[in-house]
């Protein structure tokens, strides 16, 4: 650019010495100013193309990071349902656990190299744990999920394992915590114009009274990893340009006014 704004005005001053008609280098010098300012903005434009460039690397750096964290948590809570079924004696629900849970380790270090995973990839991940965890708590409550009609599983993308965390919570501190009537957990998948949208609900015994039951507990207060992770990357969507990722907690109440359940909806911006 430096070098044609200069070979315009170096014409436009030839020009003028040959023929003596001013306006040849009033010409030139208009020429070299535009084509300066062109160069100007393409290096601007290139600088921030790269400025984006490395924030998406970092951001997807960072992703990657709290993902690999991810797996560690799911495998440590998976071998403490083992040695559970094991003390208890349990031979066979014992292999039958290791048998669902080397079929989801597997389907993990599959996808793990992946940033994303098919939404049907992420169902069956959550369709093996939840079966793991049924085997876990002796099959002491139900699941259910359900899949909009025209939603394309096969094409739609999410990140891996980020529904999962959420399901856990609600079975850990909602339905495991209540003492009567059945427990029922709801996954349920749609989709709007910019976002999948997946949401879990549970009858469970509510947030505020398992907060309550936390505080009696020998670890209050303790914040479950897997939600931290979650959350984190949750905001990593937040961050990246026109992509907005989200999740609500709703507290869920019966006609009296007595907790019912928690409905989480988590939003997931489409690729």
């Amino acid at each position: 650019f430096i070098i044609f704004g200069s070979l315009f005005y170096a014409a436009g001053s030839i020009l003028v010495f040959i023929t003596g008609y001013g306006n040849y280098l009033k010409t030139g010098a208009l020429l070299e100013i535009i084509i300066f300012g062109l160069g100007l903005g393409y290096k601007i434009k290139l600088e921030y193309q790269e400025k984006i460039r490395v924030q998406e690397e970092s951001i997807h750096n960072y992703i990657k990071a709290l993902r690999a964290q991810m797996n560690p948590h799911f495998i440590f809570n998976s071998l403490s349902s083992i040695q559970h079924l094991v003390l208890k004696s349990d031979t066979h629900a014992a292999l039958k656990y290791l048998s669902k849970f080397s079929q989801l380790m597997r389907s993990t270090l599959e996808n793990s190299i992946e940033k994303n995973v098919t939404l049907i990839e992420e169902i069956k991940l959550l369709e093996t744990y939840l079966d793991l965890e049924s085997l876990r708590f002796d099959d002491s409550f139900s699941y259910e999920i359900i899949i909009e009609k025209h939603l394309n599983t096969h094409l739609l993308e999410v990140p891996l394992l980020i529904i999962q965390p959420f399901v856990e919570n609600a079975i850990l501190h909602g339905l495991l915590y209540k003492k009567e009537s059945e427990k029922k957990l709801t996954i349920s998948f749609s989709e709007n114009a910019s976002h999948i949208i997946a949401t879990i609900e549970d009858n469970g015994i509510g947030r505020e009274a398992s907060r309550a039951l936390q505080k009696k507990s020998s670890k209050p207060g303790k914040i479950s990893r897997g939600m931290e992770l979650t959350q984190k990357r949750i905001e990593l969507l937040e961050t990246q340009p026109d992509k907005t990722g989200s999740y609500v907690i709703e507290d869920l109440t019966d006609d009296s006014g007595k907790p019912s359940g928690t409905r989480v909806i988590v939003k997931i911006p489409k690729n």
